[in-house]
């Protein structure tokens, strides 16, 4: 991992919302120079931000100062952020989730990886192991891409789903499973993309886990778990 911190916006202001993201980062060793938090005022200014790579990672609301009840609103606003910086880098953290259901199921459906419900999945520890596994896989993508045009774009989408999955694949039957295929053919596919078989691509998976949690200065938590 690069030596430089991790840049992470975040869209938030549901006052409990924000409170558990601060107990969650409070936690970070050295976090000052491992971790650096930007609060945005707006989406605007997320927009800003993404257009001139100013973060790695953002942790959205997508009902961030949405009139109530327009969920349509938030769907456009949250997919609009996502195709400036790629959904991959977006944590959603539903904070009004009772009021959005269908927007949810909604975002799901358009490569949204990772998603947290104010209440009922983030705590701390949990909130952290998010951020780190969204971050490990945004270097897996960065490093597979930079390998060349050559690789099929409908494996490497494919393998880099799976990848970010929950719960995590840690065998390559497993990692099929998820792909909606067999094992052989997993491994045909990924031959014919010109990336690495599916054991060192899932090794290479929690070596970055370990690594992130390492940059962090978390190195007692457990990898394995590092999933929304």
């Amino acid at each position: 991992m690069s030596a430089h911190a991790l840049r992470l916006t975040v869209l938030v202001d549901h006052p409990a919302g924000l409170h558990r993201l601060r107990r969650a980062f409070r936690g970070i060793a050295g976090s000052n120079a491992a971790l650096q938090v930007h609060l945005a005022d707006s989406w605007a200014e997320a927009e800003r931000r993404a257009k001139a790579g100013d973060f790695d990672l953002a942790v959205v609301d997508p009902s961030f100062r949405v009139e109530s009840g327009n969920a349509i609103e938030c769907l456009h606003k949250t997919e609009r952020l996502g195709a400036l910086c790629s959904p991959e880098r977006l944590i959603l953290y539903a904070c009004r989730p009772t009021s959005y259901p269908a927007l949810l199921h909604e975002l799901g459906r358009t490569g949204f990886s990772f998603l947290s419900v104010l209440g009922v999945d983030d705590d701390p520890d949990s909130l952290l192991r998010m951020v780190v596994r969204a971050e490990s896989r945004r270097l897996l993508r960065e490093h597979l891409t930079l390998r060349g045009p050559h690789i099929a774009k409908v494996a490497l989408s494919m393998l880099l789903q799976s990848l970010s999955g929950w719960p995590p694949a840690t065998t390559v039957d497993q990692l099929a499973r998820q792909v909606g295929t067999s094992p052989r053919s997993l491994r045909r596919i990924a031959a014919r993309g010109g990336l690495a078989p599916p054991t060192r691509l899932l090794a290479c998976g929690r070596i970055l886990d370990l690594t992130v949690l390492g940059h962090l200065g978390v190195r007692s938590r457990d990898p394995s778990r590092s999933c929304p």
